[in-house]
Order: C-alpha cells, then structure tokens, then sequence
C-alpha cells in the first residue's frame, strides 16, 4: 500500500454490530486492523456510541414507536453522530465500513481513484454492491458504476450533502430503519457493479454471527424506559478527584502534547512520565522506558488525597479525551468500580488472552472483563496502596530482577480487585485509536511476565492467598454476579 496518497480528503468510521459471543474477539481484532491500517492515510472519526439500553435510544424508541422489524436504531443514531463529527471536519467524504468487512491490498489506492471520478449527480455510493436499479452512470472513470434505490450498509460513502441530508432527516423522524431513512433523506444513491473486482470482502463467520444475533433480538417495551434508581438520586453531589500518569517514549511526541493538555483542561493533576532523551520542564524527566518502573513511579508517586490514578499510555489517540473524562466523571461515582477503562482499536487483552468475560449484556454500553490492561485505565486508590505493598515485596525478593519491558502489573491488579471485591469496567461508549505495534520484543515481554507472576504467586501466598491460577479460577467462577448486573444497570442510566 501507498504511504504517499493526497492528503487526506476521506474520514472513515467502522460500526462494532453485535454478534453472538462466538465473534466477539474475532470482530474487534478485525476493527483493529481495519482502523490502524486506514488511519494511515485517511481520518478516524469515532464519536460517542449508544447502546440499547441507554437513555437516548430508549427515548428515542418512546418518541418513534418503533414496529418491531426496525432494529437500525443503534446504526442509524451511530451515524448520525459520526455525520455531524464528519460534517465538521475538513474531509470530503466519509467512508463507513461494517466490522465484518476484510479489505484488498490496494483498496486506498482504489478508493481515492473512486472518489476523484464520484460523479456530480450521486450523494452517496455502495461500495459493497446493492441490487442496482436499472441505469448505468455514464462517465469515463474505471469503476462502473449504477444508480440505486438505497445503499449497502456494509460498506458506503457519504458525500457532505449526503450527510447533511441523513442528519436532517434522522432528527426530524429518527427511524430503525436504515432503508426508510435512506428514502425520507432524498440522499442519490449508487453502486458499483456485483461484478468489480474492487469490492470489499467479507469475514463469513463474522457476518453470520451478526445476522443471528440480529434475528434474536427485541425492541424494548416504552414502559421499559423510564426505570427510577434510587441509588442515583446523589449521585451529581460527590466529586471524584483523580491524579493522571501519562506514558511517554520516543514514538509519542507526535501525540503527547494532546494528551497532556486535555487532561490539564479537564482539570486533572497530571505528570507526563518522560522516558526520552530530550528533558521538558514540568515534567518527570529520565524515567526508565521499561512500563514495569514507569508503573512503579506512578503508584509511588500518587496522591492517595485522590481516588483514582489514571494511567495513559501516549501511544492513544482521540480527539474526545474531555468527552470521555467527562462521562468517566459519573461512572467513577459509583459504588464498586475498581478499574476502568475505554475501549481501543487493539488491546493485548483481545489480542492474546481471549477469554470470556464475566458479565455482558450486549445491549448494554459497559462489560465485566476478565482484566483491563493499563493503557487508558482509572485505578481505585486500594488497588494502588495494595500494588504498592508488591512492589516493596517484589523488590527485596531474592531472584528480583529490573524488568527491561515489565508485562504483569495489571494481572496482579486483577487479583487485589477481585479480593477487594471491587469490579473492573471497559465501557464501549468511547472508542479509542490504539496501536497493534509496539517498539518492544514481546517474546522478553512475556519471559519477564512469567517472572513477575512467580515472585507474585509467592507474594500471595506470604498473604494466606492462592496461587494465581487458582484465584484465576475463583475469579471466572464469579462469573454473572449480582452486583455485575447492577452495576452495569446502573452505569446504563447514566446520561
């Protein structure tokens, strides 16, 4: 692939349908590679999602009265927000590509061909074949294309005036189906041919697994809306005070000063952990680069004024920092939360330990995970303290060593919360860039880890607690708890 396309014209969002639990890590390694490989060139949007359960997406049930076929609400009110974050950016035109489609090796380069060749009478064109109607489009280009009656969900672009439609008509009669939308908008659609040898592909397992689960599910009664929660009612009252640690190395000056300064805006007392060369005032200089040490600074360094340290690795990128501290603002002021975290395009947790999680409700914005990994994750002042007493543990063992990388911390972490019987959280709310690369050997990585989880075992066992693989156990054998349930009805009212 070209790393020389013209700058860049196109924003790109990727919809997470859901599927049943068979997919669930396949479809979001596939987002991660779609994502890191399309940013390259084009722009990411990925705005606020809403799941539903939500209050918005109940009251928008209320407000439309939806007949039961009509289960695009999710899509539909996604894309509506993704057109009002593309209508404000500089791009020319938005792609959308479901989270079940593969790509070919020279989609970019087709795709900017595409579109210098989008023909003046069409809005909007599938990329992933419809049923085209009738008339060809007659131009010079070198992709064929048809005029049609709606667009592919799958995978299409949007011009600006098509977005400005979608946006006008999904306000004036939002609608859980995307066809009807479509249609009400006046949005010019078409196609490229079934026959182009250009199209996307897609992952067949994935695909299935969102049509069943589709098939399954229902639209929520509207006297399901409105359910009062006494536990919330002071929920506003209580302020949340966090100390933030930013991670910095050689490859994220290019995104540092984005992340330091949303934190600093949001109000956070914040430390950039700078692990390169090149000294900055007012922040922590020749810190070590191994994240074992840099975790260490930060747990010795936090403020236990504070209830949460928020540890941010600066290899993550988003344009919504303040929108997700703002929504972390409220999840942190419920009773409970002992870690949490957003979703990334890319987390080690997908990547190489896909096990089940603890509670989900695919309806639901948030889920119990087995563990969070510590990239962008709020971390209960206990769970500090207690890591703390590790760390002075680990280092006056007599086979301690000094981790080159340090891989383990948030496996230890996951132990002290569940013996806290505290819950770990990763919301689906907020998705985050992050990347599949890393500027590390992961084969030392998971060496020193299996290192670290030895002296851990015995730490554990010095405390009258069992070994790691048994409360591994203990803790996948607490699966469906009922304060899993309640939390996440909870943070499900959350505004």
């Amino acid at each position: 692939m070209s790393q020389n396309l013209p700058n860049p014209t196109i924003s790109f969002a990727v919809f997470k349908r859901e599927t049943l639990s068979d997919q669930i890590v396949n479809q979001a390694i596939n987002i991660g590679n779609l994502v890191n490989r399309l940013v390259s060139n084009f722009v990411f949007i990925s705005p606020r999602r809403n799941f539903r359960k939500s209050p918005r997406i109940l009251a928008l049930i209320q407000r439309s009265i939806l007949l039961a076929d009509e289960k695009e609400i999710i899509f539909n009110d996604w894309l509506n927000d993704t057109c009002i974050e593309f209508i404000k950016a500089n791009s020319l035109f938005l792609l959308i590509l479901d989270s079940s489609i593969g790509l070919n090796a020279s989609f970019e380069e087709w795709l900017v061909a595409l579109l210098n060749e989008f023909p003046d009478s069409l809005d909007a064109v599938s990329i992933c074949p419809v049923d085209s109607s009738t008339i060809e489009i007659s131009h010079n280009g070198s992709e064929p294309m048809r005029e049609s009656l709606t667009l592919n969900y799958s995978g299409f672009i949007f011009s600006r005036r098509a977005a400005q439609k979608f946006i006008r008509a999904f306000d004036q009669s939002p609608s859980g189906d995307f066809q009807r939308v479509i249609e009400v908008s006046k949005i010019v659609c078409g196609s490229i041919l079934e026959s182009s040898p250009n199209q996307p592909f897609y992952f067949l397992d994935i695909l299935s697994s969102q049509i069943t689960y589709q098939s399954e599910i229902k639209i929520p009664l509207v006297n399901e809306c409105h359910i009062k929660n006494e536990r919330l009612t002071h929920l506003y009252e209580r302020d949340i005070k966090v100390q933030v640690f930013i991670s910095h190395w050689f490859s994220t000056w290019d995104n540092i000063h984005c992340v330091e300064r949303s934190c600093l805006d949001f109000g956070y007392d914040t430390t950039v952990l700078n692990t390169t060369i090149q000294d900055k005032e007012g922040w922590e200089n020749s810190i070590p680069i191994s994240f074992f040490r840099q975790f260490e600074f930060a747990c010795r360094t936090f403020d236990s004024n504070n209830e949460y340290m928020l540890f941010i690795t600066a290899d993550v990128k988003t344009d919504k920092w303040i929108d997700f501290f703002r929504y972390a603002d409220k999840v942190l002021k419920l009773k409970g939360i002992g870690t949490f975290s957003p979703t990334l395009t890319a987390a080690t947790t997908d990547q190489f330990w896909p096990v089940p999680f603890l509670y989900f409700d695919p309806e639901s914005s948030a889920k119990i995970p087995f563990r969070n990994d510590i990239i962008v994750t709020y971390i209960q002042k206990q769970l500090v303290e207690k890591f703390l007493l590790f760390l002075d543990y680990f280092n006056r063992h007599p086979d301690t060593f000094n981790p080159v990388i340090g891989w383990g911390p948030d496996q230890i972490i996951r132990v002290l919360t569940y013996h806290l019987d505290l819950i770990g959280v990763r919301d689906r709310t907020y998705t985050f860039m992050h990347p599949w690369t890393n500027s590390y050997d992961t084969t030392l990585a998971q060496s020193e880890m299996m290192k670290i989880r030895d002296i851990a075992d015995q730490f554990f066992k010095e405390n009258s607690l069992e070994p790691m693989d048994v409360i591994d156990q203990r803790i996948m054998d607490s699966s469906n708890k009922e304060s899993f349930k309640i939390l996440i009805q909870d943070i499900n009212q959350l505004k």
